[in-house]
């Protein structure tokens, strides 16, 4: 009988070990920052609608001329702190790019609070006609997480 315990009690630990890492990992995947694009008249509004913070936010063709420390999520909590950390970013299209090109890529790279790495890219073009100068239209192309090397 004690060792049909032991069995008993060994499988009930292994099964208790094996649902704390697979709820440890659904937690860690879930915390994914999702940054999206929008213009609003005159400025290019970047937001995070994922569920954790993005932080170390690049956009690596420098076609925008403010960087951006972090963005929190909507449901985390919201530190405005001299105007640095919150929510929405407004942030302005360089000239070059402007006159450039009528349709660029942008790619924004930005970590989570764990260091993962994420990836969002959009389409920004010029849209054409007499009542739209200075007004764009913003397409998402992809978002993924970045594979560690």
């Amino acid at each position: 009988m004690d060792i049909a315990n032991l069995i008993i009690g060994s499988l009930g630990l292994v099964a208790a070990i094996t649902a704390a890492y697979y709820a440890h990992e659904a937690l860690v995947a879930g915390q994914e920052p999702r940054l999206t694009l929008s213009f609003s008249l005159p400025y290019f509004v970047l937001r995070n609608i994922g569920t954790t913070t993005a932080r170390n936010i690049v956009e690596k063709n420098g076609y925008f001329s403010r960087s951006i420390p972090e963005l929190f999520n909507f449901s985390g909590p919201v530190t405005v702190g001299h105007g640095s950390n919150s929510v929405v970013a407004t942030i302005t299209l360089n000239a070059s790019a402007n006159s450039a090109h009528p349709e660029v890529i942008a790619v924004f790279e930005y970590e989570n609070l764990s260091g993962q790495k994420f990836q969002s890219r959009f389409t920004i073009a010029a849209m054409q006609g007499a009542n739209t100068v200075g007004q764009y239209t913003v397409r998402e192309l992809s978002w993924r997480k970045i594979k560690s090397k």
